[in-house]
């Protein structure tokens, strides 16, 4: 009998576990009238925020980035030069030279992948870039086809011919509008050489004899073939559309992410056959990081030369700023709520007549709060979908009392929202108690599996594994740990491969974790693994905030039933310090039963246990753990690393040299640095706090810049209404982005397109492309 089967028998397994609230003892908290007249109308005001059915909100308030910038330049260059190989001048002469290839296939078409991760808005880059952001001379000789590839069935023997069928429909739609499809005369041009063969040869008598029944044979003899041969037909719309029409045809492959290799196999060749074929044409694969990651495998994708932009998640904090103003900048789109009348505290009456009146609420609570909207963003693994749903789950919950938050903001009393609140808020939602399996994104992370024996730690030890290895690796695959690693780490502390494997199926359910390679099937021993943003905040929260353990506690099963009826009674009662004693009592109880069934790592804090158990054993003490223990250091000074500052909003963020941790950085913090002098890769000497918004920058010590390259160039672009620009760099392969915020103000002439300039500049670190962090004019 295996060692497993032994350790996890019916005789040694806690078939019964009791936890101090139950189903029946949590319960939907009660609302006034007021409370839920105000959900009703924040949930319209939330429904805009998706846009759902709001395409130009989605346009509008894309939040732009350097790399978005770059690649619209990019997209822009590579879409001129592709249409200036498709000849404008009209061609006379025969039909058949009309639908001739305008040029030889070497100087024809492109492959581009947009990567980046879930919720990057890759899908919304490309509509914006063709309707908003391309030039209009060049916007109005492309013919878009936008294909969505979640309308096709998967199937990979139907997936082809499924595809063919939306490209068509879109171009029938676009081309010809009034049939929906090529008329007599226009399927005559489409297919003019089977015309001129019939007509010439093969059918020449009844030509001369009688033309309508020839044109009749000739019109059912095409129906049949466009019928037969759909891949064909299209093809020939594609060759019109650029030898007649003189557009360019930009197919964009949306979705493609859903399906599984095959399929994804099936579709690239096919846009590939199509692009062979018509020779100028532009395809476009919105992907994420790892779909990039498992075509980069296949020698299919490597044969074709393509070209690669990477998209980073925006700020959820930037999403909810743009698209509030949005929203209550564009009143005629703002539908009224019916108007009512409420008596609030202090004797205040309230008319609520328009969903604009409350977005300060909104705002204030998710865009003045840096961390709330990034703690969010975290929870929904940046799928900004989730992430305005989890908003509209904190600011409707009864923890706020809106009621009182509206009260404040009417009379000017309005005060910051702690952020254990909002936590509070989140974690129990419209419920008394935290609901386990009520929102999707909260884990019970404390629960242990009843068929095998496991320690209520074992997820958050395998949490803070997968967090040291992320913090060591330098690459993408160093960042990701082998299952069988896994289990031979836990395996030396006691914990059986069953326990270990449970306890990663449901980390691995909850998104907490996700695997290297998507496409393979169930977790096993030779995949690697890796924590999400979802599991990196769980981690964060169970090991700072009280609030957050508290509530998981009152809803995990333990196996000591007094235990469970002190922690329901406790939190029954009406003492100050309830909810401090129920995170006592629990994390001391978790603590005990680690230890039970779990060994100690020894005095090397491999896999940073010990760190993990001393911030534990910190929260039951009833303390916070200092900046040292959260963020893994020992001194309050820390060399930083400049992730991106804004000087239009006087602050941005820095993360901690080889760590995987962020503070924000404010502009009051610099001192005597201007923040001018602050770039994007500088290394800042600095001191930092734990603020209730998380760490912050409380004084920059020293600046170190960034490792610069010097050269000569061109600026090739200059967008001033958008503060940034282009350098072309001798000696360069691509273009560097030039931001002009300090060079407008550095110099007294305003610099222009075609000048020759001196600049220092920098590789982005782990991207294609460059940064100009110096320039000067040449002489």
């Amino acid at each position: 009998m295996r060692f497993d089967e032994i350790h996890n028998s019916a005789a040694n397994v806690e078939a019964v576990r009791y936890t101090a609230f139950s189903d029946v003892d949590i319960h939907l908290t009660a609302k006034s009238d007021f409370s839920f007249e105000i959900e009703r109308i924040l949930g319209t005001f939330f429904d805009k925020l998706r846009g759902d059915n709001d395409p130009d909100l989605l346009l509008n308030c894309f939040v732009e980035s350097r790399e978005s910038r770059y690649a619209d330049y990019s997209l822009e260059k590579l879409t001129d030069r592709i249409l200036g190989n498709i000849k404008t001048e009209d061609i006379e002469g025969k039909l058949s030279d009309v639908i001739e290839v305008a040029a030889s296939e070497s100087s024809g078409g492109e492959t581009v992948f947009i990567v980046g991760p879930n919720g990057a808005g890759k899908s919304t880059f490309v509509d914006r870039f063709f309707k908003k952001t391309l030039r209009r001379d060049l916007r109005l000789r492309c013919l878009e086809v936008h294909i969505d590839l979640l309308d096709i069935t998967g199937a990979v023997e139907s997936s082809n011919r499924e595809t063919i069928e939306i490209i068509i429909s879109s171009i029938h739609r676009q081309i010809y509008p009034e049939n929906d499809g090529p008329n007599y005369d226009q399927m005559r041009g489409l297919y003019f050489s089977e015309y001129e063969r019939r007509r010439k040869v093969s059918q020449r008598n009844l030509y001369i004899s009688n033309k309508s029944e020839f044109q009749i044979q000739f019109d059912t003899y095409v129906e049949e073939i466009v019928e037969k041969n759909r891949e064909d037909y299209l093809k020939r719309l594609l060759k019109d559309t650029v030898n007649n029409r003189k557009m360019l045809p930009v197919l964009v492959f949306d979705n493609i992410d859903d399906h599984d290799e095959a399929v994804k196999v099936a579709i690239f060749q096919l846009a590939q056959s199509l692009r062979r074929h018509v020779a100028h044409s532009l395809l476009i694969f919105p992907i994420t990081d790892k779909t990039a990651w498992g075509l980069s495998k296949l020698d299919i994708v490597n044969v074709y030369s393509s070209r690669s932009f990477f998209l980073p998640t925006p700020s959820p904090r930037e999403v909810f700023r743009k698209r509030i103003e949005y929203i209550t900048g564009n009143t005629s789109e703002t539908p009224k709520a019916r108007t009512k009348e409420f008596y609030l505290a202090k004797g205040i009456r309230l008319h609520i007549d328009d969903i604009r009146k409350f977005a300060f609420i909104v705002n204030d609570i998710f865009v003045n709060q840096e961390y709330t909207a990034q703690t969010l963003g975290e929870f929904s693994n940046y799928n900004i979908r989730i992430t305005l749903n989890l908003a509209r789950r904190i600011i409707t919950s009864p923890v706020l009392a809106i009621e009182n938050l509206v009260t404040a903001y009417v009379v000017g009393e309005a005060t910051v929202v702690p952020f254990d609140k909002l936590i509070e808020a989140l974690v129990k939602g419209d419920y008394t108690a935290f609901k386990p399996g009520e929102c999707k994104q909260l884990c019970s992370i404390f629960e242990s599996d009843l068929r095998v024996i496991q320690s209520p730690l074992l997820k958050i030890r395998i949490l803070k594994l997968l967090e040291a290895r992320l913090l060591q690796g330098r690459t993408v695959e160093e960042r990701h740990m082998p299952v069988q690693a896994i289990f031979d780490f836990f395996d030396a502390l006691g914990s059986s491969e069953a326990s270990t494997s449970s306890a990663l199926k449901i980390l691995l359910d909850a998104a907490l974790i996700e695997k290297f390679d998507v496409s393979l099937g169930h977790l096993s021993p030779d995949q690697s693994v890796a924590i999400s943003h979802r599991g990196a905040v769980h981690l964060s929260l169970v090991t700072r905030y009280p609030v957050f353990v508290g509530q998981l506690a009152l809803a995990t099963g333990i196996s000591d039933r007094i235990l469970a009826d002190e922690l329901r009674s406790i939190a029954g009662s009406n003492d100050q310090k309830a909810a401090s004693r129920v995170v006592e009592k629990f994390l001391n109880y978790a603590l005990a039963k680690d230890a039970q069934l779990l060994g100690s790592v020894g005095k090397i804090d491999r896999g940073d246990q010990n760190s993990l158990l001393y911030s534990l054993r910190t929260l039951a003490a009833g303390k916070r753990p200092v900046v040292s223990s959260v963020a893994g250091i020992t001194t309050q000074r820390i060399r930083c690393v400049v992730e991106w500052f804004d000087r239009g909003l006087g602050y941005g963020f820095v993360k901690l040299a080889d760590r995987d941790i962020s503070a924000m950085l404010h502009k009051n913090a610099l001192g005597p640095v201007s923040p001018y002098d602050i770039w994007e890769g500088d290394i800042l000497v600095c001191e930092l706090v734990e603020a209730e918004k998380g760490l912050s920058v409380e004084k920059v010590i020293s600046i170190e810049p960034g490792n610069y390259q010097r050269g000569e160039g061109v600026i090739v672009k200059l967008s001033t209404e958008k503060g940034f620009g282009f350098v072309e760099i001798d000696g360069l392969p691509i273009d560097a982005y030039l931001p002009l915020n300090k060079f407008a103000e550095d110099h007294s002439r305003p610099l222009r397109e075609g000048q020759r300039v001196k600049v220092a500049y920098v590789q982005n670190k782990g991207r294609e492309g460059y940064v100009i962090k110096e320039l000067s004019p040449a002489k």
